[in-house]
């Protein structure tokens, strides 16, 4: 057999070439000497048997060696292969016994909450036995100044940290990047002129209480300046300011006293302001009741306005008599002022303040300016071009209109307006 660069048996390599003699077949012995050849045989054996016993002898007086075993272990002192094979046995211990470990199975994924009303969770999670998510929550009816609901919000996060937000926006500008960054809720809504008509307001500012779920809806308006936390607990179904305006008169107050007594038979009018603008309180269950799209609509506001003037159109008048007509209180409320009003709470602290037309200086926060990086961060955008070309009107409410207009009934009171008479003059009286 040929191994490597060399042969078996008798060859040899010279100079690196094979001779051809060491290719030649060679006979074995035993054909030499024959198979009977019995004379050789035995001294052939005891040589062998003496060279065995030789050997024996010699390796029991030769002291023991340990040789490294290149290539296997480490050639150090203390890796000899005896010392190493010992240690093993002596480090070798069982394997501890590993607990069952149960699969881990993966959560089912849980409904969608709106962020707002989760971190108003993690604030409040047992706030009235779970019934409501936080005592508080805010709802800011806005069109433009977007620099004042900015700062709003800002202020609103320091002094009232996990109460709902929610802005609504009657077609102006659009805050979805604002809500995005502080966590609360932005309705976009088509233009409505909602401050002058009862209609969208009440139907907008419901909608808000319901999502927020909270026991108070505070109302708020880009003139209000927040100062602090509330200091004084509402008692009433709702509050405002004691404002200066004229007060209703008995024919308003009789008509809304007449439906509201079908309820309750000892209803009476109390407070007869009209202070329930920006800064006021409502009771989330009176929300619901009083300004559901079905109360509103019965309630003759053509015959309200004879009563009255045009102002009772305005949402800071409307709220007042559809409280009333429902058989709901409201009173002024110490954490609202307007300082020029006469007769204002004798208070050092409060929590909002609301400003008029004639201010020195303008409201203040219509005085907002433009924080650099507000525009870039997109905290808020222009108005929907489709929404800019709207003009607004008072007046003149009409569902049919606003659904053609905006293919939607979306933010607005789906029953049409009742016609209970031509004109003001022509409305019967109570």
């Amino acid at each position: 057999m040929i191994v490597g660069n060399g042969v078996s048996g008798s060859s040899r390599q010279r100079n690196g070439i094979i001779d051809e003699k060491d290719l030649e077949y060679e006979e074995p012995v035993y054909s030499k000497y024959g198979s009977n050849s019995n004379g050789w045989i035995l001294p052939i054996l005891y040589a062998g048997l003496g060279g065995f016993i030789a050997m024996f002898i010699l390796m029991l007086t030769m002291p023991k060696i340990d040789l490294p075993m290149d290539g296997c272990i480490d050639k150090s002192p203390t890796n000899e292969p005896n010392n190493l094979r010992r240690e093993l046995v002596e480090n070798l211990q069982p394997i501890p016994e590993q607990p069952i470990r149960t699969p881990q199975i993966p959560m089912q994924p849980q409904p969608v909450v709106d962020t707002v009303v989760e971190s108003a969770l993690k604030v409040e999670p047992t706030y009235d036995n779970g019934k409501f998510v936080a005592k508080y929550g805010f709802y800011i009816h806005v069109f433009k100044h977007p620099a004042a609901v900015i700062h709003q919000i800002e202020q609103l996060d320091r002094y009232f940290p996990g109460s709902p937000v929610y802005i609504m926006s009657d077609g102006g500008m659009r805050f979805d990047g604002l809500c995005q960054k502080y966590n609360c809720i932005f309705q976009y809504c088509p233009p409505a002129n909602d401050r002058w008509h009862p209609w969208p307001f009440m139907h907008r500012i419901r909608d808000a209480a319901i999502r927020m779920n909270t026991e108070y809806l505070i109302y708020l308006e880009p003139d209000n300046t927040i100062h602090g936390p509330i200091n004084y607990e509402p008692d009433s179904d709702a509050g405002g300011m004691k404002d200066d305006n004229p007060k209703f008169g008995v024919r308003i107050t009789s008509y809304c006293e007449e439906h509201a007594r079908q309820k309750d038979p000892n209803f009476k009018w109390g407070y007869t302001g009209s202070g329930l603008a920006g800064g006021s309180y409502f009771k989330t269950s009176v929300i619901k009741d009083a300004f559901s799209d079905e109360k509103i609509a019965q309630i003759n506001w053509t015959l309200m306005r004879s009563f009255d003037s045009k102002r009772v159109f305005s949402s800071d008048f409307a709220m007042p008599i559809a409280l009333s007509y429902s058989g709901y209180q409201y009173h002024p409320w110490k954490d609202i002022i307007q300082w020029d009003f006469k007769d204002q709470p004798n208070v050092t602290k409060y929590a909002f303040e609301h400003y008029s037309r004639g201010v020195d200086g303008g409201k203040p926060e219509y005085r907002q300016g433009e924080v650099e990086g507000w525009q870039s961060q997109r905290l808020y955008e222009e108005p929907l071009k489709v929404f800019s070309d709207y003009r607004n009107c008072e007046f003149c409410w009409n569902i049919t209109e606003y659904m053609t207009r905006w293919g939607t009934t979306e933010c607005a009171n789906p029953f049409p307006v009742a016609k209970h008479c031509a004109n003001a003059r022509d409305c019967p009286q109570p």
